[in-house]
């Protein structure tokens, strides 16, 4: 390593520092203005240090938006067949094959890469990204009715997760799946319970303006909300739940470093569920409006006509 680079790692690493404190403090301007300084790194690093994945994963991002989906599934296939592949590389490789294959409806093939990232993590030692790994696993699961294995995958996440604040997002996430999964097995005091511990966790994370990534989990922790809002009969809660779901989707997709196909999808499907919701409490002229814009959403990007639940 440079001194040039060493340098560079030690602000970056106080810009870490920095955010972390500003989190644990509640500042959230500063915590805002620290993300914003380490994401233009990020992007300035990037385009001056372009690795042959890198190449490819922006190539893949715009065949994506395309829509020309066979161009995406190549790129990310190229980036499975470069030669020394670090286990980050191809995690986030399989990852990005299974997101792709979610959003078109495959889902024994988002599986097969969903599972093929959480074996690549396990030889990276790392234990974030295999909790992250096994995140993906365990949605891709649940999304094929394979609820029972999804909890023994969730089950193994908790396990690798340490009591440190560094992890209270991916522990969030965590709680929120298991959750989940406990509504499909009609435990709804378990989901309860996983649901109010997740939200002390993910609420104070969402404030910040940047924060895309805890966005979306709070968007999520909403869909599951409004998920056990209906299993309880709570039926104009669950509505309030995934109009707040729809909100937080639509500020993560209008962020810059965060709009992309797969973010603007999400977008369609809180609208769907809101759509089934709004439904359910005879209110039908809004559930036409909701179902019109997520059926905009999914022809302006070229999906399937309809997501999974």
């Amino acid at each position: 390593m440079s001194y040039e680079e060493a340098d560079s790692a030690e602000f970056i690493g106080q810009l870490f520092d920095r955010y972390q404190r500003a989190v644990e403090e509640g500042n959230t301007e500063d915590a805002t203005e620290a993300l914003g300084e380490i994401l233009a790194l990020a992007q300035q690093w990037c385009e001056e240090h372009p690795s042959p994945d890198m190449i490819l994963n922006v190539a893949a991002g715009e065949s994506e938006e395309r829509a020309d989906w066979a161009a995406a599934e190549s790129a990310y296939q190229q980036i499975l067949s470069l030669p020394d592949l670090e286990p980050a590389i191809e995690y986030r490789a399989h990852g990005n094959l299974a997101s792709l294959y979610r959003l078109l409806g495959r889902e024994s093939d988002a599986l097969d890469h969903a599972r093929r990232a959480t074996v690549a993590t396990r030889r990276s030692e790392l234990e974030m990204l295999l909790c992250m790994a096994l995140q993906g696993e365990a949605g891709c699961l649940i999304e094929s009715g394979q609820v029972a294995e999804a909890c023994e995958v969730i089950q193994e996440a908790t396990s690798w997760l340490e009591d440190d604040s560094t992890y209270d997002q991916i522990r969030a996430n965590t709680l929120t799946l298991r959750a989940k999964c406990a509504i499909h097995t009609n435990s709804l005091d378990e989901a309860k319970r996983d649901l109010q511990q997740a939200y002390r966790l993910l609420e104070p994370l969402a404030e910040f303006e940047f924060a895309a990534g805890a966005r979306a989990d709070l968007a999520h922790w909403w869909s599951v909300t409004a998920r056990l809002r209906t299993a309880t009969n709570d039926l104009e809660e669950a509505v309030d739940a995934w109009q707040k779901a729809v909100t937080l989707s639509r500020n993560v997709a209008a962020q810059p470093h965060a709009d992309s196909v797969h973010s603007e999808a999400a977008v369609a499907r809180m609208l769907k569920g809101l759509a089934d919701a709004l439904e359910s409490c005879g209110r039908g002229e809004q559930a036409g409006s909701a179902r019109q814009q997520e059926q905009q959403i999914v022809e302006r990007l070229g999906l399937p006509a309809r997501f999974p639940d």
